[in-house]
C-alpha cells in the first residue's frame, strides 16, 4: 500500500508540474525602443543637465542612434569597461551609439562607441576625453558630459541607420583614469 500511494503522489506532483507549464515563447525586444539616455545612479547631475542630457539622446534616437549618459559609484565588482559594455547591452539602445560614463568607484571617465561609431569616432576619443577632462577638477560632470558631446556631434552625421548591422554590437572602449581624490 506505501508503494502504491508513493506512485500517486510521484504521479501527481508530475501531472501537476507539467499541467502548470506552459509553452513560453520569448521576443527580443526591437532594438531602440529605450527612451531613457541619463542614468545618474552617481548622483552627479542637476535636475536641468540631466534634461539637458536626456533631450540630446532623445534627438538622436529620432536618427536611430543612441546617445547614453551613464554616472555611477558601484560597477557591481566589474572594470569601468566591462561595466559599460553590459549596461549597454542590457538596455534595449540602437546597434549605433556612443555611450559616456562616470565611473567615480574607479575615478574613470570612458567612452563606449557601438555599430558604425567605432570607426566614425575611433581617431576622435583621446580628444573627446581631452575635452571632458578639463571639467573634471572642479566637479561640474554635466559639463563634461556635454563638452564630449559637443565634441562628438558633428562626426555623429556620419552614421548611416539603413547601414545599421543588426547581427553585431562590437565596441570599441576608451577610458581616461582621472578624478583625483575625493
Amino acid at each position: 500500500m506505501k508503494t502504491y500511494i508513493k506512485v500517486l503522489v510521484f504521479l501527481l506532483t508530475i501531472f501537476l508540474i507539467l499541467g502548470n507549464c506552459s509553452p513560453m515563447v520569448v521576443f527580443a525586444k526591437e532594438a531602440g525602443t529605450e527612451t531613457r539616455f541619463v542614468y545618474d545612479d552617481g548622483n552627479l547631475l542637476t535636475a536641468e543637465e540631466e534634461r539637458e542630457l536626456q533631450a540630446i539622446g532623445e534627438k538622436y534616437a529620432q536618427k536611430k542612434i543612441s546617445v547614453v549618459f551613464v554616472t555611477t559609484t558601484d560597477t557591481g565588482g566589474l572594470t569601468t569597461q566591462r561595466f559599460s559594455n553590459k549596461f549597454y547591452d542590457k538596455h534595449n539602445f540602437y546597434n549605433d551609439g556612443i555611450q559616456f560614463v562616470i565611473d567615480m568607484q574607479h575615478r574613470e571617465v570612458y567612452i563606449d562607441t557601438v555599430g558604425q561609431c567605432i570607426d566614425i569616432f575611433q581617431r576622435h576619443i583621446e580628444r573627446m576625453l581631452d575635452k571632458g577632462f578639463e571639467y573634471i577638477y572642479s566637479g561640474s560632470y554635466g559639463s563634461v558630459f556635454t563638452s564630449m558631446f559637443n565634441y562628438a556631434e558633428p562626426y555623429l552625421k556620419q552614421v548611416d541607420p539603413s547601414k545599421s548591422s543588426q547581427d553585431s554590437l562590437q565596441t570599441m572602449n576608451a577610458k581616461l583614469a582621472f578624478i583625483g581624490n575625493k
